[in-house]
């Protein structure tokens, strides 16, 4: 195998995700679009650094799907930054009111399907796939509050700051969060373009070596002339 083309290839996916991480960061619009730049630059780069044949190509699109890995976690950050300020946005008096009822209706006897049911009718938790981690995640973090919140209910003011800290330092670390589960960042869409990226990485990577291209010409002009007699 070519490494010389293997680690250019290595460079231009890395180059491409550069240049998604740093599209991501300045916009607030979907970037999945830039995994076919990551595609093209990995392809294109073992192809001009003398790669060839199927493991160079197999390679170049290997690296391909590695960049848009780290490419959509870059993206998912942007993501968590926005839906943080929309979640502090949010947080007003109706907000307030809404877990103050939720606190008053929670009983600390609850478990199993009395919890999943409190859960779902405050809208804590939706419903669907993965619907067990979210009521896990839903027991660990916001039980404890309400039950602080039964025995001493915070003033707005007091609420409103210490959800702001939370969401804030939430939002911190979104790398932790998306390797903790990619799928909640990476749409169908972001899909179809990973997967056009790698089959163009190694479309464009896939350069037939010498052997191949000597044969094909012998195939297309014909049989060669037999001797004379």
């Amino acid at each position: 195998m070519n490494f010389k083309a293997v680690g250019a290839a290595a460079v231009g996916a890395a180059i491409g995700v550069g240049a998604w991480a740093g599209l991501a960061s300045a916009v607030d619009f979907p970037t999945a679009f830039c995994a076919l730049a990551v595609g093209g630059l990995a392809g294109f780069a073992s192809k001009k650094a003398g790669g060839m044949g199927t493991k160079v190509a197999g390679a170049a699109a290997l690296l391909a799907l590695l960049g848009a890995f780290v490419g959509f976690g870059f993206a998912a950050g942007s993501k968590v930054a926005a839906a943080a300020r929309g979640e502090i946005a949010s947080l007003d008096r109706a907000r307030y009111d809404a877990f103050a009822a939720a606190a008053a209706d929670w009983k600390p006897n609850y478990s199993g399907d009395e919890t999943a049911k409190f859960a779902k009718r405050h809208e804590f938790v939706q419903f669907g796939s993965g619907v067990e981690a979210r009521l896990a995640e839903f027991r660990r973090t916001v039980v404890p509050k309400l039950e602080a919140w039964k025995k001493s209910p915070p003033t707005f003011e007091a609420w409103r700051k210490s959800r702001e800290a939370e969401i804030r330092a939430g939002a911190a670390s979104p790398w932790k969060a998306y390797l903790a589960s990619p799928l909640d960042y990476i749409s169908p869409l972001d899909l179809l373009f990973a997967l056009v990226a790698v089959g163009g990485a190694g479309w464009i990577a896939n350069v037939p070596e010498p052997v191949k291209i000597v044969r094909k010409a012998r195939r297309e002009s014909g049989p060669e002339p037999s001797p004379p007699v």
